[in-house]
């Protein structure tokens, strides 16, 4: 019973912390760890616990998606595909790689996806006035989208902080059209790796459905938070942890 009261804990605060500000999975895959599962299960029972809230938000944005999807010039077919191809293989390389090895680099994707999200809360709010400066262009900004959903399938740590990145450069600066594709993108490619993780056989389905669940009640609850406490507590709370887990996945594993 202890094991599962961390696990919901672990998901609700996940579910908290991706409505306000992103970092969720910092702690479903330290919960997981911590509990003795195997990494590469833990990350793939991670995906599974918090990917029903993707849609569930972005449908909840799905105003500002209509808005976006009357832009042609942003491919979204194109690179809704690509994200399902980048997240597909991102998984295949996630099941491919030996559990030792995996296991070893924790702390270096742990490491990294604390940096990104570090510096991406550290950037500039995006100003809806700014005139859109096509840096990359459409091919510059599908290229790039591969690499992002692999990143995606394989761990996903921060993937949120990359998109938004990724989406500033091809030069959108409307936040809530920018969150609305990130959690379609984010969405689709974790389709696909939830795909692979239930045919390999990888996902431990009573922690993910009770994570699942309060995952979602997390999510319900942070949205309503959202107008009460300051994103900066919550992306400050994630970096801590995100320094803390990858100290302690490096040196005491």
């Amino acid at each position: 019973m202890i094991h599962f009261a961390i696990l919901a804990l672990a998901a609700f605060a996940a579910g908290i912390v991706n409505a306000l500000a992103g970092g969720g999975t910092f702690l479903t895959f330290a919960a997981l760890l911590a509990s003795g599962i195997a990494p590469i299960t833990a990350n793939a029972t991670s995906t599974m616990a918090l990917y029903p809230g993707y849609f569930a938000s972005a449908y909840a944005g799905r105003a500002a998606f209509r808005e976006v999807s009357s832009q042609p010039e942003l491919h979204l077919g194109r690179t809704s595909i690509i994200a399902v191809i980048g997240g597909l293989l991102g998984a295949l390389l996630l099941l491919w790689t030996p559990a030792a090895f995996f296991k070893a680099i924790v702390p270096w994707l742990v490491g990294f996806a604390t940096l990104v999200f570090l510096i991406g809360s550290l950037m500039p709010k995006p100003d809806p006035l700014h005139p859109k400066h096509h840096a990359l262009g459409a091919t510059g900004i599908t290229a790039l989208q591969l690499p992002l959903a692999i990143y995606g399938g394989y761990f996903g740590a921060g993937i949120g902080i990359l998109i938004l990145a990724a989406m500033s450069f091809f030069g959108l600066r409307d936040i809530k059209q920018m969150n609305v594709l990130k959690l379609l993108f984010v969405g689709l490619s974790n389709s696909a790796a939830v795909a692979a993780f239930i045919f390999a056989g990888r996902i431990l389905w009573p922690e993910a459905l009770v994570m699942m669940v309060f995952g979602i009640v997390g999510g319900y609850f942070g949205g309503h938070l959202g107008n009460r406490l300051k994103p900066i507590y919550i992306r400050t709370f994630i970096i801590c942890v995100g320094i803390f887990l990858t100290i302690r996945y490096a040196f005491f594993a």
